[in-house]
């Protein structure tokens, strides 16, 4: 008896990976030490600012504080340097594999995708060519796809599973939010599943509002996936699905 080979991840995406893991375990002590700024300024009768801007960040070592207040400030904004330091070091070791690498590039094509979203769709999926169906599958290994809720003959569909990786989820998430903007395609598809969502009462409105949202990330996801498989730009996945009525399909098949 035969088994199908199972797929291992190359060390090297394994490598870059846990570099874009690191990044967002250090960009979320950042955004902690920016929380904790704003509420030194807010305690120190400050309005709500944003907290990136040097501009405000020179308000805040400005304005006067009590002696806690002031030794809670330089050790916060010490902290914020070091963290600063360390992300735009990774993030630059990152860009280098960015541009030496030809299927980020090819995904850097798709309007609202960087090159964290690209790095991470490349080396968390490896070759989509294994993917029989791709636009379930991807789905599926993504944890994009929504669970079935069956009941009475009724068949439902709720929240993702979450199966895959929190990463790639996070990623397509920021990156969909940009592309359904400037992406025409895209912009149509959530405009549509906007409309049709139902109105929310207060405890599911959080659930309700996140479902378009993922949505267009999976189909976002399908898109990339094909352009790996196929080795084309998205102008050229555009054009496949004008001309030929389904982009999915390689021309010629």
């Amino acid at each position: 008896m035969s088994f199908r080979r199972v797929w291992r991840r190359p060390r090297a995406s394994d490598q870059i990976l846990e570099i874009l893991h690191l990044r967002q375990r250090l960009v979320r002590q950042r955004t902690q030490v920016y929380n904790r700024l704003q509420s030194l300024a807010h305690n120190a009768g400050l309005p709500k600012g944003r907290m990136k801007t040097a501009a405000f960040q020179a308000v805040i070592k400005s304005v006067e504080m009590n002696e806690a207040g002031e030794l809670g400030r330089m050790h916060l904004f010490e902290l914020l340097g070091k963290l600063s330091q360390q992300i735009a070091a990774l993030e630059e070791w990152l860009k280098k594999k960015a541009v030496a690498n030809t299927p980020v590039q090819l995904l850097l094509t798709q309007k609202g995708v960087g090159y964290l979203t690209a790095l991470t769709t490349v080396h968390t999926l490896g070759d989509v060519r294994r993917f029989t169906r791709i636009a379930k599958q991807v789905a599926s290994f993504a944890g994009l796809d929504p669970l079935e809720k069956s009941s009475a003959g009724k068949t439902r569909f709720g929240r993702i599973s979450k199966a895959g990786s929190p990463l790639l989820r996070y990623q397509l998430g920021q990156a969909a939010q940009i592309a359904s903007r400037s992406d025409a395609r895209l912009k149509s598809f959530h405009k549509r599943l906007v409309k049709k969502k139902p109105k929310a009462v207060a405890k599911t409105k959080v659930v309700l509002e996140q479902l378009p949202l993922n949505a267009t990330a999976r189909k976002l996801l399908v898109k990339l996936s094909i352009m790996l498989r196929d080795s084309i730009t998205a102008d050229e996945f555009d054009r496949r699905g004008r001309t030929v009525g389904n982009a999915r399909s390689p021309q010629g098949r």
